[in-house]
């Protein structure tokens, strides 16, 4: 259930963002400080508050759209600037509304559903989350629940001899093998929410290696010198010897990958950056339900020119999915179709986003590089007024 538009503005921090309507695939696009990471962040502090809370979106006002099909949903909400000591800042205002009719209006003094009173629960809670068994409401709570936040990079980056231990992560291996009997199908395992992508990774192996191969052959496409790809898990498997000669046998999962010619096994953080990288946004598309929102913050990290063709073209593959990505690099740039493109600039504290293929003076038939044009228009040189 993808989103369709959004709007938002930080009234404590002076930050605002002009209604953005987005496609399925959308690549936001400018120079440095214009605001492209803070569209995900006010993106990411909404999803936030609707499932969880409104600890963090102090003195925020936002609408955000979904649509299913040919059904659309309206969320509607204000937070107020105080910051109260037990459960953070409360509702002034929210409202949900389908093809516009109102579902929820509530306000400090009351609480309606479908125009009957409600009990005046805390407003520190949405009534999407609150409500969300109800009909229509639960459809708004499960399109939110598929937001998916890139991992990659901080799995990329992460450092320690387990990328996924089970006490550090607070994940508790008896889930993990309830999960493991669990999913027979990547359908089943596509819609399991809110464990670690690792830990799905390693029921896809276990469970469902064909499906797993698929992966690890379209990865090794990228680095011809990997040979052998798995998840290990101390108490199946035991210690095992990595490419230094260490001896691993920490309580946890590990990611270990085979290379020609190199003795043992390269585990998790040996693992080159980028490779880890591209390994994870490969595994986060293949594990996403239909219907996911994938957002990431500058693709392009991490990834060397091998890398980023494929993983763009691993995305733009996935029909069935929503993508919210940003970008400077001129390669991710010129390899997603300019229809795509989203140009952001900014004026002081407020943020608009034009469509790059609604702009007159972009020459749609030009034989330059689509990057040259885009950085030559006049909105993308003076982004930041």
């Amino acid at each position: 259930m993808p989103i369709s538009k959004f709007r938002f503005e930080d009234k404590y921090l002076g930050w605002k963002l002009n209604e953005v309507e987005f496609k399925d695939f959308n690549l936001l696009v400018g120079g440095s400080g214009v605001g492209k990471t803070q569209i995900l962040t006010a993106l990411r502090r909404v999803i936030h508050a609707g499932l969880v809370g409104t600890e963090n979106v102090r003195g925020c006002e936002w609408t955000i759209e979904i649509t299913d099909g040919g059904t659309c949903y309206r969320w509607e909400a204000e937070i107020g600037p105080i910051f109260f000591p037990f459960g953070g800042p409360q509702l002034l205002r929210e409202g949900i509304l389908k093809n516009g009719e109102i579902l929820v209006d509530r306000n400090a003094a009351s609480f309606k559903l479908n125009e009957e009173p409600l009990p005046k629960l805390k407003l520190t809670e949405s009534a999407i989350s609150l409500l969300r068994d109800e009909s229509g409401i639960s459809s708004v709570y499960r399109a939110f629940s598929q937001f998916l936040f890139s991992e990659a990079a901080t799995l990329s980056h992460a450092s320690g001899s387990r990328l996924l231990g089970y006490q550090s992560a607070g994940f508790d291996r008896r889930l993990l093998l309830d999960l493991k009997n669990r999913c027979r199908s990547i359908e089943e395992l596509r819609q399991v929410k809110g464990i670690p992508l690792l830990a799905k990774v390693f029921i896809l192996q276990e469970n469902l290696p064909s499906e797993f191969n698929n992966i690890k052959e379209a990865y090794e496409e990228v680095f011809p010198t990997v040979s052998e790809i798995k998840l290990f898990d101390e108490e199946t498997d035991g210690g095992f010897f990595a490419a230094d000669g260490s001896f691993i046998e920490e309580d946890g999962l590990s990611l270990g990958i085979k290379e020609n010619g190199v003795e043992g096994w390269v585990i998790d953080d040996r693992i080159s950056a980028g490779m880890r990288r591209t390994l994870m946004h490969f595994f986060e598309v293949g594990l996403a339900a239909p219907g996911t929102v994938i957002v990431i913050d500058e693709i392009e990290n991490s990834l060397g020119v091998n890398c980023l063709p494929p993983v763009t073209a691993h995305f733009l593959r996935r029909t069935d999915l929503q993508f919210i990505l940003t970008s400077h690099h001129p390669y991710v740039i010129n390899n997603i179709p300019w229809r795509y493109w989203k140009l952001v600039t900014r004026k002081g504290s407020e943020v608009t986003v034009k469509d790059v293929a609604a702009i007159p003076s972009f020459d749609k038939e030009s034989l330059l590089s689509r990057f040259v044009l885009l950085t030559n228009l006049d909105e993308y040189q003076e982004a930041i007024q």
